[in-house]
């Protein structure tokens, strides 16, 4: 196995290819959570919008009637 030496430590390359898989990993998820968010709220405005744009419609109605 090949060895490096960082911060002081002896790494084998399998164990620094174990590492970056996590850490990416883990930014993977929280990008993936982000967006998750992101939709989420770009849902619920798309909703409270159609549901004040039915609220109009029905008070414009009523005025009407």
């Amino acid at each position: 196995m090949y060895e490096f030496t960082l911060i002081g430590c002896n790494y084998t390359i399998g164990m620094a290819l174990d590492f970056f898989y996590d850490f990416y990993s883990v930014r993977f998820i929280k990008r993936k959570q982000i967006i998750g968010q992101v939709a989420k709220s770009l849902e619920n405005a798309i909703n409270r919008s159609l549901v004040l744009n039915r609220l109009k419609t029905r008070a414009r109605i009523g005025e009407i009637l």
